[in-house]
């Protein structure tokens, strides 16, 4: 059966997780903004080229919305509207955001300006795209180590005693953080070359 020792670990594990789950969850949306944000442009770019004002042509792009993103593209049009600037979670898209209201208050070749701005955001995409790329190898290895040890703690609690779990517990939760660390440690020490 279950002591409470086991109940308490159990409680550990979870409230540990969670807060992991929403981390993620809030991590890949932000990873997420730029990709929409590209996407929301070329709409806007080819409701302006049809002939619409840039407004029009961003609450003609919103229409059709049903994401998450919906928030952002809003607070857009809100900005717009009262001539502020973006506050949202993503700092990223603030100052995305930004660029466009300058286009909109400098009403001077906003098509081109528009395509400049996509043309930016294409680029920094790609990069992005190889930063990922290099820094693949780290961060599967991070999950590879993650999964193993919790696969271990289940094995643990199946076949050691309680005794010798809580000498041994600290010390593996010790040594997974320290490889933990390492890792984010060897990922941080990548140079970029652009």
């Amino acid at each position: 059966g279950w002591n409470c020792f086991e109940t308490w670990y159990l409680v550990f594990l979870v409230l540990l997780l969670l807060p992991l789950l929403q981390n993620f969850v809030r991590y890949t949306r932000k990873s997420q903004i730029p990709t929409l944000s590209l996407v929301f442009l070329d709409l806007i770019l080819l409701g302006m080229k049809g002939g619409q004002s840039l407004r029009r042509s961003i609450s003609s792009a919103i229409e059709g919305e049903k994401s998450w993103y919906k928030a952002f593209q809003l607070t857009l049009i809100r900005n717009l509207e009262s001539n502020s600037d973006a506050e949202t979670e993503s700092q990223w898209f603030n100052v995305w955001a930004q660029e466009i209201l300058q286009i909109e208050k400098s009403r001077n070749k906003v098509i081109e300006q528009l395509e400049i701005l996509r043309r930016y955001t294409r680029q920094e995409l790609n990069l992005k795209k190889k930063m990922r790329n290099a820094t693949a190898g780290p961060k599967a290895q991070a999950l590879v180590m993650s999964l193993l040890f919790l696969s271990l703690n289940v094995l643990a609690f199946r076949n050691i005693s309680t005794d010798q779990l809580k000498t041994l517990l600290p010390a593996a939760w010790f040594l997974f953080g320290l490889g933990i660390v390492t890792v984010l440690i060897i990922m941080r020490s990548f140079k970029w070359k652009v």
